[in-house]
């Protein structure tokens, strides 16, 4: 018969103290957040989400002066409240606004997954997501001071500038893991490694759909998602063109106004 052995009070206290150094030595060392790969990636992410929503937001911006410029009446009436006409006189079928989106997100949680440590990872999304509302704010503000002095087209050169700035920025700074990264320190390498080493695996969890239809939770950042997506679209689409056809403001200090919710907002 086998025996069971009981260990001394001396020699389980021992025992202890070694399974202790044994999980110190498999937690990773943080290293400093300042002048880091992780950071530096974030902030180059927020520069592109404050491009990519800019471009988007500067066509209602400008539409207000687009119809000024191109309609055969505005030297009688400067106001926006004449509908654009075509080549022919008549009425045009083009819409009143030309609202733009884009599907950027996606990409962006994929470089988190191999580049954000977990305990770190909600605070480099809110870096990099938070250039889309300096994105709008900067875009609605500036959009209609460039338009009235410079010319409407001018818009769109010096944010397409910008774009191409950070199109180039994407492919010198981001790579896919920072394994590959030419430009990380050890330190942060093995930290950014090693913290994901200890994630749990999500291949090896199924997807809990029902729980997730049940879940009121979710349901509440759904509604709330929404909510917020068709307030900020209605804001950014109709306000220039309402403020500007019934109160006659003209287009520089159009965009004041819309654009003081995004102020508060990254601030």
């Amino acid at each position: 018969m086998a025996t069971k052995t009981e260990l001394s009070p001396t020699a389980r206290e021992s025992k202890n103290a070694q399974d202790m150094q044994v999980d110190e030595t498999l937690i990773p060392r943080k290293v400093p957040s300042l002048c880091s790969a992780r950071y530096g990636i974030a902030l180059v992410l927020h520069f592109c989400n404050f491009t990519t929503i800019a471009q988007n937001v500067i066509m209602n911006i400008t539409m207000v002066a687009m119809v000024n410029s191109t309609s055969p009446q505005s030297q009688l009436n400067d106001s926006s409240e004449v509908l654009p006409v075509d080549s022919f006189g008549g009425l045009s079928k083009a819409p009143k606004s030309l609202p733009a989106k884009s599907s950027i997100l996606g990409g962006q949680f994929a470089i988190w997954e191999k580049w954000g440590p977990p305990q770190e990872r909600s605070r480099l999304c809110s870096i990099a997501l938070s250039g889309m509302l300096l994105g709008c704010f900067t875009a609605i503000l500036i959009g209609g001071f460039i338009s009235e002095t410079l010319g409407w087209p001018f818009v769109f050169y010096i944010f397409g500038g910008v774009g191409c700035v950070c199109c180039l920025l994407w492919f010198v700074v981001i790579y896919d893991d920072p394994v590959s990264y030419p430009w990380i320190s050890t330190s942060e390498k093995e930290y950014i490694i090693s913290s994901l080493k200890q994630q749990v695996g999500s291949s090896k969890q199924p997807l809990p759909i029902k729980a997730m239809l049940r879940s009121l939770p979710i349901w509440s950042i759904c509604l709330g998602c929404f909510s917020h997506q068709w307030l900020v679209s209605t804001m950014v689409v109709y306000i220039p063109t309402y403020i500007s056809s019934v109160y006659h403001v003209n287009i520089r200090d159009v965009s004041m106004f819309p654009s003081l919710p995004f102020s508060c907002l990254h601030g």
